[in-house]
């Protein structure tokens, strides 16, 4: 190693980390190694430190006054593969850093505002290749400027004592600094059309690079204070790169001037104090003296790490599963953390372009539109806790009044709607910086828990908002503060709330942070009505603090009925609510939710068919369910989600563990038994016995013996069954109900139910509600009917298997219950009746082709597979392969009676490719192809079946690659089709084309 360096475990980054102020990051080699020109041996040490860990080496020194790591890219850019992006992330993730700064090469805009050397200062960065590209084959660029620090923005713009000179051929002059936008993409920029498209679509721009967008991308959201990019110009990006016998010497250039002006800024001792950033050993000083404030702080964090470890105990939080929906996400970090996006909301009301309204107000004869924010720019560098409230009335007046002019305009035209839209639009985000309470209500299931735990694990605690993590069930109405308080210092009874708040508004105001209070599931607390009016109360009072702030979450149905007070309480004006928590069913939403289930339930999922994918992504909760039920498994490969398995396993292991889990909790206070099966027995019993399938009477399901707030838990906390309110009082209060969350789970609760106990017991009763709640008309037929088949088939009861197959309803049910069957109940008798059904219809037919496509391992299911659908074509007659087969394809679109050949073919060559390209983790496909044993080759077997169809062509062209790649199994399948008539002439004919010899 160089004598410059010594390297370190990887484990000591926690150490070290504490005195790591910047983080520093370059792409290329020569920025590597001038940076580590300009770095020196942190205070202690006669070396740089080295660090390595996973893909990236990091080095740590002192730059300027400041402590540093440096870490560089693995590749050019943003987002490939240990590019920008990827690289920064990790960084921040292990030594959370303050500061972000990357320093290097750019390309200069316009040659005669910057020369070689000078250097590029971001005021924003914009991705210019976010694109939509419209119907005429024009492109709209659609990338958002992102800005960067407005403190260490100001910090290199006023380095004007700055020298740095530059010499080459006969040129002498002194570089110069310029701030502005720059633009960043994946393109290395060397074509004079190129940049001038950038820069007709950019007039303002200073230059540009690859790497700015990916830095902005990692720093948006975590933790650092702000980032920053600085860059020299080695070239105008012109074409001129690889002709320029300077090129070397023109980018050495660029990086000394970026990184000595960088240094040169960061050897103030003083300047960064505002962000936290000091000089010496020691960046947090402050901190370590204020003891009490220390401490205030980590009981904090450590109560909501507390509950967080709880709530994923509980499996109530499912992490790295929280998917943004709408701007959800961002309006809650404005509401929680409001001084450190103020000034992003007004560099983003400072970008708003009025000119092309004034224009057309001038031609109108009309006033220009006066919108002048300098007035509130400075004070929103000053704003404190105290001033925030003052500071966000004023630029609320100020913005309402603007937009009431554009609502109102001088003159008619529909073109004002467009800029009155983009500042109220702004104008409503900026509302959540000041607001005092946000709700949260939803209906259940819909991911309440998960957001506020989101929020809070990698929101509140990354940026130290001090913060406090209540659920529903920690309140007791009577004292809410004590509860508060029970939280937080759980074995301290000498401290008062007023005390806690004293030291807690210290502490606020030196970091210039709100406290957040986050109440989830206020529906969960048994005495919703005595809560609802003391908690009114109490956040009135503790509102008027001006540094607390409140979160709440609660069902829909339950805020309606208790606690819509607070619609009409005193804090209503200050109170705001998010948009719908709806997930969408986007392919990346999918993959990811997909994916940390696995992770979280610690499931070795490695091979899975689509059709698995599709049933898991499709239903979250089916998903949730699978998970529960298979925790610690490793599956080697998975065709089929069989639920009438699935459900008994998953019913069997939840109601162990949550038996388990309740007796253990010392909070329930728990005197007697407590049976989960027996209250799931009493609600289906009910069910059955009354004809009634919803909205069950919660005290009707109650013993004597049972301990309510128990079986209330219970409701409350798992996730197929809940308790709702009805609406209605009786004499001892409110009413409530028991639903089932998932009505497929209701479904095979009921059968098993029927089966079990009531076949036995009284057949003729059973056959009467077969005949008078499971019929057509029946909204449990779907559920109940294949539940009842799946329980009856795989009983062996061949007298109950009669009376099931003997429903008028059975017929329509059957091709999706046998394929979703597991295969050893399947027999020759099943398959012969499937093949029978082909000839019946046309959607029936296709139903059936692709149920045995999803079918082609052999091994899996030796009984129902691909292959003895590809026997079964090879007998038919050339009428019935034609009329069965063939006229089921056709090469047009959107007919659903057909299926599309170009789709089939596209499909069927996915395969290929994901095997040719080794199976690349950025793979859409949900299936998995582990190795040469595990190609789909019967996929490829159905293509010799396609080659008597009228277009061909294609094919035989794909067969033909599939053939080259594995020979001996396309050569096994010539060989046993050529033995159907059906075939033999086409396939000689192919083998003819392609020189295959059988």
């Amino acid at each position: 190693m160089s004598a410059k360096y010594k390297e370190i475990a990887p484990s000591l980054i926690d150490e070290y980390g504490r005195y790591c102020s910047i983080l520093i990051v370059t792409a290329t080699k020569i920025e590597k190694d001038v940076v580590h020109e300009y770095l020196f041996p942190i205070d202690g040490q006669d070396k740089i430190l080295k660090i390595q860990k996973n893909s990236y080496t990091y080095y740590l020194g002192k730059f300027g006054y400041y402590n540093a790591v440096h870490v560089a890219t693995g590749n050019m850019g943003s987002i490939s593969r240990n590019a920008a992006i990827k690289t920064t992330m990790k960084a921040i993730e292990f030594w959370k850093p303050k500061v972000v700064l990357m320093v290097g090469i750019a390309f200069g805009g316009k040659p005669e505002k910057v020369r070689i050397g000078d250097v590029l200062i971001s005021e924003c960065v914009v991705n210019y290749q976010l694109i939509r590209v419209n119907e005429d084959g024009s492109h709209t660029y659609r990338g958002q400027e992102g800005p960067a620090s407005s403190l260490l923005l100001n910090r290199f713009v006023s380095a004007d004592d700055w020298r740095f000179n530059v010499k080459f051929d006969d040129q002498d002059y002194e570089a110069k600094h310029v701030h502005g936008l720059i633009l960043s993409g994946e393109e290395l920029v060397d074509n004079k059309d190129r940049k001038k498209e950038l820069m007709t679509e950019w007039p303002d721009a200073i230059g540009g690079e690859m790497e700015g967008a990916g830095i902005y991308t990692a720093c948006d959201g975590n933790s650092v204070s702000g980032w920053i990019l600085v860059k020299g110009v080695c070239d105008y990006g012109d074409g001129d790169k690889g002709k320029n016998p300077n090129k070397d010497l023109f980018q050495e250039i660029a990086v000394r001037s970026s990184v000595n002006l960088a240094e040169h800024v960061f050897s103030s001792p003083y300047a960064f104090e505002e962000i936290g950033l000091y000089s010496g050993a020691f960046p947090y000083p402050k901190e370590e003296s204020e003891d009490s404030k220390k401490k205030i702080n980590d009981a904090l964090e450590e109560q909501v790490k507390r509950q967080l470890a709880k709530q994923k105990t509980s499996q109530k939080y499912i992490p790295e599963t929280f998917i943004e929906v709408n701007k959800n996400k961002e309006s809650l970090r404005y509401f929680c953390d409001p001084f450190a996006f103020i000034p992003k909301v007004m560099w983003e009301y400072s970008v708003l372009n009025f000119v092309p309204l004034n224009k057309l107000l001038a031609k109108k004869g009309a006033a220009a539109f006066d919108f002048d924010l300098q007035g509130f720019e400075k004070d929103a560098q000053l704003v404190q806790i105290e001033s925030i409230p003052h500071f966000c009335a004023r630029l609320d007046n100020y913005l309402k009044v603007k937009i009431s002019e554009l609502e109102h305009p001088p003159v008619a035209s529909n073109s004002l709607r467009d800029f009155s839209y983009k500042l109220s639009h702004l104008e409503e985000t900026f509302q959540w910086l000041a607001k005092k309470v946000c709700l949260i209500k939803e209906d259940a299931g819909q991911g309440k828990t998960n957001f506020v735990c989101d929020l809070a694990e990698n929101f509140l605690i990354k940026r130290k908002v001090p913060s406090v993590f209540l659920l529903g069930t920690d309140i007791d109405p009577s004292d809410i503060r004590k509860s508060l308080l029970n939280r937080v210092y759980p074995d301290r009874s000498d401290l008062n709330f007023e005390t806690f708040l004293s030291e807690l508004e210290q502490y606020c105001r030196s970091v210039n942070r709100p406290f957040v209070i986050i109440i989830d599931g206020l529906n969960e607390n048994a005495a919703a009505q005595k809560l609802s009016e003391n908690l009114e109360k109490f956040i009135a009072e503790i509102t008027e603090r001006t540094y607390i702030k409140v979160i709440i979450t609660c069902r829909s149905e339950y805020y309606q009925k208790h606690f819509s007070n607070f619609d009409k309480s005193s804090f209503s004006p200050q109170m705001c609510e998010t948009d719908r928590l709806t997930i969408g069913r986007d392919k990346v939403a999918s993959h990811k939710i997909f994916n940390g289930y696995l992770a979280f339930f610690n499931i070795n999922l490695r091979t899975y068919s689509t059709k698995v994918f599709e049933q898991l992504t499709q239903n979250y909760l089916l998903l949730r369910i699978f998970c529960d039920a298979h925790r610690g498994e490793s599956i080697p490969y998975l065709g089929h989600i069989h639920k009438e398995s699935l459900f008994r396993q998953y019913f069997d292991t939840k109601v162990t563990e949550i038996t388990k889990r309740m007796e253990g909790d010392d909070e329930l206070k728990v005197s007697g038994p407590i049976n989960i099966r027996n209250f799931i027995g009493r609600l289906i019993a009910y069910m059955v016995e009354n004809r009634k399938y919803e909205n069950i009477p919660l005290d009707g399901l109650l013993e004597k013996d049972d301990n309510r707030k128990v079986y209330i838990r219970f409701l409350d906390e798992n996730i197929l069954v809940r308790r709702d309110p009805t609406g209605s009082k009786g004499i001892f209060g409110d009413q409530e109900v028991v639903n089932f969350t998932f009505d497929e789970f209701r479904d095979y609760l009921l059968s098993e139910y029927l089966i079990s106990l009531v076949y036995p017991k009284d057949k003729k009763t059973f056959l009467l509600f077969l005949k008078e709640e499971i019929n057509p008309s029946s909204r449990i037929l779907e559920g109940c009917g294949t539940f009842l088949y799946y329980i009856t088939k795989k009983s062996g009861n061949a007298d109950l298997l009669k009376i099931v197959e003997g429903q008028v309803w059975f017929d329509s049910i059957y091709l999706r219950c046998i394929f979703n069957l597991e295969d050893k109940y399947i027999t020759p008798t099943d398959r012969d009746k499937i093949f029978a059904i082909i000839g019946t219809n046309r959607q029936s037919a296709i139903f059936i082709f692709f149920a045995f496509r999803y079918r082609y391992r052999p091994t899996e299911a030796p009984n129902l597979n691909l292959q003895h659908y590809l026997e079964h074509l090879r007998g038919l007659s050339p009428e019935e392969f034609y009329s069965k087969f063939l006229e089921l394809f056709t090469n047009r679109e959107f007919l659903n009676d057909q299926i599309n050949i170009d789709s089939f073919l596209a499909d069927t060559e996915s395969f290929l490719d994901h095997y040719d390209d080794g199976d690349s983790e950025d793979s859409d496909d949900a299936i998995v192809i582990d190795s040469e044993k595990d190609f789909p080759h019967s996929l490829f077997e159905i293509l010799i079946y396609l080659f008597p169809y009228r277009s061909s062509l294609e094919i035989s062209q794909l067969y033909e690659r599939y053939y080259h790649r594995f020979p001996v199994q396309a050569k096994a399948q010539l060989k046993i089709a050529r033995g159907s008539r059906n075939l033999e002439s086409s396939i000689k004919k192919i083998c003819r084309r392609y020189d295959i010899l059988l």
